[in-house]
């Protein structure tokens, strides 16, 4: 009955009983009769508000954190690829109707064909760009049409997981009783890592599968983050309460269910651990929060609940230590409060039940977070809360205490922030002010707990700023405080501000509450558009040219075949290929990074061969059975690079001028072995990496002795340490390195950083047997290189060409460009690559933009075409 439509749930009940009557038709009834109750559905809303203001942005995390589902960025390919399908016609056809016609003229006529014919044929080119996704999409998924994981890290638990579902354990095989990962780095193993994620994908590729057949272990991993992501959003809102009542949690766990540095690391397909990150330290810190407000034994419930939370967090990530100690110093901080405060009114510090209730919680944490973490991963573990900090102060030191080179130093998601960066990062600085004045609003609230509240959350904030300096990814582990932060500031300013204006200007509260919401949500529309931007954009580094040659390689070699390549796509060989790596990115700051560089870098076959034959007969164990007869770092490995290019014979009689005789077969087996079947894998991506393998591959470890030594020395001690050395101008280089103020300076000093100046350049034949590429013209006849540049003529430091089967080198005396250029020539065609002088003729070069050309140990396995069209070469080693 208009406004009287209400829905009676005493009606709808009677309908339903029989009580011997017979039940009438709905449609006899008249139409007066049925209503719907509003006030009832108002008083159960009311009643049930919690659970639909987390349906809040619980929503928006599952909505933003799907899209990679279905890849919703290929529809944008596929219309640009139709459209410029379209529109290549249309100017073939002008440039032939009109040759003279001036280009703007010639741009706004194709506009105008192009907008008849999508007129005339709208059906037509919509399936087409419906056909063209599809395609495009079709290379981002596996045969069953599930998404390839997003990122490249999420395929080592995939393969833990998949062991598990098929072996019964996490291993490859038992090994003595113990799952064995056979994998990791060839020819070792190791004990199979254990950790929460694999278990969890494992139990929910089996709940799933036993409903849905064709659901798999992918699948599983696929949609397990977007799953811990969901859950997150219900202790984000229960603390968001706490500290800025139903609305700061709205606003709280809205940012964190869209913030994008929380979306880009934990998006359906992004398998890691960065979900983590979310779900478990706000649940710690909602835990503790109800401990120390306990008013009962209860404190020491949740006391217990916020340690064996630590537990389980320690069992799924290693930097579990971090939220320990955030609580610890958060806690830490209340009770020094409320002891102040006590001291500050003279009241008995003994007897305040407040104070020895918050002092119990505290010890009942500690203890129990020792015992979980103990038992979920071993008490040395536990103790690393200590250490570990102290290990995060040197991540990115530039030469380690070994001096074999620090790979973390270019780790991408390592890489050092500004704290200017970090701002803009999380919204700018308007975002971020707010954040913490939310911070500060609660301590300088009357209310005791509040000061726990700001405690926790400033400590965490400061922490996780500061981890964000050492390392761009953690700003994911700052979305959770900086959200919190603002949800308090949105809170409590809601609550002030609406009370200010009924009180004030007498307007009705209601409408004011709804203004004043309104124009704080104005704040949430950047963060979600960046997200559903960065979300729709979202497609996996993996695709089926990947999947095709890891593939191959599976299907035509032996069980115990070795995958080499740079260690960044290493899970991937690992899971998809199912073979031993040299190193991945569990093992990528480990020597392996120096021995695989230089094999990338030299121009020498033999020592290349020889390199890889060491790696794949022992890893690195050649070093340190040579290391433990020389005890000289620098000397055992110029000793390696004396013997490996060598035959066994004559190796054996180089190692008998350092070694005992009874140690030269066991470090022989080591290096001189027969070894199993390698595939060497060059690719796209590598040409862009040359600089950080190059910079490996060319360490100089005295440099980086000099470096550790020499820059906390002064100066008569550090010049004779130099002269001892034999360093000629001891005195000079002693300036040298005291003139280096970063980490990253050292890094430079010790090795170059060679790389690879923009990609090919297609040649054509000009007069006079001359080659014009692009601003390089070259003389077939003396190969005389010139380069215009906007400074005029200059000649490069070299020319490296192909002849007899062999690459030929001219260097030029008068060079003012300090790179080579390399001059490739296949089926009578040219093209040119720039390049610093050590990749020049380096067997990157050779295996990745020559085809292998001159080599004899490298036969070309496969080839494959990404879809961003970038190639992928797979060698088969001819030991």
């Amino acid at each position: 009955k208009g406004e009287d439509l209400s829905l009676d749930f005493g009606k709808i009940k009677k309908f339903f009983k029989k009580e011997g009557k017979k039940i009438e038709k709905i449609e006899k009834k008249a139409p007066e009769e049925l209503s719907i109750n509003i006030k009832g559905a108002k008083d159960f809303i009311i009643k049930n508000k919690t659970f639909f203001l987390i349906l809040i942005p619980l929503f928006f995390a599952i909505f933003l954190r799907a899209y990679p589902a279905y890849l919703p960025v290929t529809d944008d390919w596929a219309e640009k690829t139709v459209e410029d399908h379209y529109k290549s016609q249309i100017v073939q056809e002008i440039n032939q109707q009109y040759p003279n016609l001036p280009d703007k003229n010639k741009k706004d006529l194709v506009e105008q064909q192009f907008k008849q014919i999508l007129k005339q044929n709208k059906d037509q080119i919509e399936l087409q760009i419906k056909e063209t996704s599809k395609g495009f999409k079709s290379r981002f998924q596996d045969d069953q049409g599930q998404t390839y994981l997003l990122a490249i890290d999420p395929y080592m638990f995939y393969m833990y997981a998949k062991n598990r579902v098929d072996h019964g354990h996490n291993g490859h095989i038992l090994k003595d009783g113990v799952p064995w990962d056979t994998h990791f780095t060839a020819p070792l193993g190791k004990p199979a890592s254990k950790n929460l994620l694999i278990l969890m994908e494992t139990y929910l590729y089996k709940i799933v599968n036993f409903i849905n057949s064709n659901f798999s272990v992918m699948a599983a991993a696929f949609y397990l983050p977007l799953l811990i992501s969901a859950l997150a959003i219900i202790p984000a809102f229960l603390v968001g309460r706490k500290v800025g009542g139903n609305v700061g949690a709205v606003f709280s766990s809205f940012l964190i269910a869209v913030h994008p540095a929380a979306l880009t690391r934990t998006a359906a397909g992004f398998s890691d651990t960065d979900a983590y990150n979310l779900f478990f330290p706000l649940l710690a810190v909602w835990l503790i929060i109800k401990a120390f407000e306990a008013k009962d034994n209860k404190r020491y419930l949740y006391s217990a609940l916020t340690g064996l939370t630590m537990g389980i967090y320690s069992f799924g990530w290693g930097g579990w230590w971090y939220m320990f100690n955030v609580l610890l110093a958060g806690t830490g901080i209340y009770i020094l409060v409320l002891i102040f405060n006590l001291i500050r009114k003279k009241e008995n510090l003994l007897k305040d039940i407040q104070l020895k209730n918050a002092i119990y919680s505290l010890l009942l944490f500690f203890v129990s977070s020792g015992l979980f973490v103990t038992l979920m991963k071993g008490f040395n573990v536990f103790m690393n809360f200590i250490t570990e900090v102290f290990t995060f102060l040197v991540i990115k030191e530039a030469a380690k205490a070994s001096l074999w080179p620090n790979v973390y130093t270019t780790v991408a998601e390592l890489n050092q922030a500004s704290i200017s960066t970090i701002v803009n990062t999380m919204g700018g600085g308007l975002m971020f002010a707010l954040a913490i004045f939310g911070i500060a609003l609660l301590f300088i609230k009357k209310r005791s707990i509040n000061v726990l509240y700001s405690s926790l959350i400033a400590v965490w904030f400061i922490v996780a700023v500061y981890a964000s300096t050492k390392g761009i990814r953690f700003t994911l582990i700052l979305t959770p405080a900086y959200a919190l932060g603002i949800g308090a500031a949105i809170g409590i300013g809601y609550n002030f501000i609406s009370n200010w204006i009924s009180n004030n200007l007498n307007i009705d509260k209601k409408i004011s509450k709804i203004v004043i919401i309104a124009l704080f949500a104005l704040l949430l529309i950047a963060p979600f558009n960046s997200s559903r931007a960065t979300a729709r954009n979202e497609i996996p580094s993996m695709n089926d040219a990947w999947y095709n040659s890891l593939t191959a390689i599976k299907m035509n070699s032996s069980e115990d075949a070795i995958i080499n390549s740079w260690w960044d796509f290493g899970h991937w060989f690992k899971a998809i290929g199912d073979r031993a790596v040299t190193f991945d990115g569990g093992s990528q700051n480990t020597p392996m990074a120096h021995w695989i560089g230089k094999a990338l870098l030299t121009d020498n076959e033999d020592e290349a061969i020889g390199i890889l034959r060491m790696l794949d007969c022992g890893s690195n164990n050649a070093f340190k059975e040579l290391n433990k007869e020389i005890d000289d770092m620098i000397k055992s490995v110029d000793i390696l690079y004396e013997i490996i290019p060598l035959d066994k014979y004559s190796a054996r009689g180089v190692l008998s001028k350092y070694v005992s005789s009874d140690k030269i077969d066991s470090i022989l087996e080591l290096t001189h072995c027969n070894p199993p079947e390698n595939y060497f894998i060059t690719s796209e991506d590598m040409v862009a990496k040359a600089g950080v393998w190059a910079h490996f591959g060319s360490w100089d470890f005295t440099r980086a002795k000099i470096w550790r030594e020499v820059k906390d020395m002064k100066h008569d001690e550090g010049v004779s340490y130099l002269k001892e050395l034999g360093i000629l101008d001891a005195e000079s280089m002693y300036f040298e390195v005291k003139a280096l103020t970063s980490e990253k300076d050292a890094n430079q000093w010790i090795s170059p950083w060679p790389g690879y100046a923009g990609g090919l350049t297609s040649c054509r034949a000009s007069d006079n047997n001359t080659l014009l590429c692009g601003g390089v013209q070259i003389n077939l006849e003396t190969y005389e290189t010139k380069i215009s540049t906007e400074q005029g003529i200059v000649v490069p430091y070299s020319i490296v060409y192909q002849s007899n089967n062999q690459l030929e080198e001219v260097r030029f005396e008068n060079n003012q460009f300090p790179y080579s250029v390399v001059l490739i020539e296949k089926n009578g065609n040219y093209q040119i690559i720039v390049s610093s002088p050590p990749l020049a003729k380096s067997m990157f070069t050779r295996l990745f933009f020559m085809d292998g050309y001159g080599t004899e140990h490298f036969n070309l396995f496969t080839k494959e075409r990404q879809v961003t069209g970038g190639m992928i070469y797979v060698w088969k080693v001819a030991w």
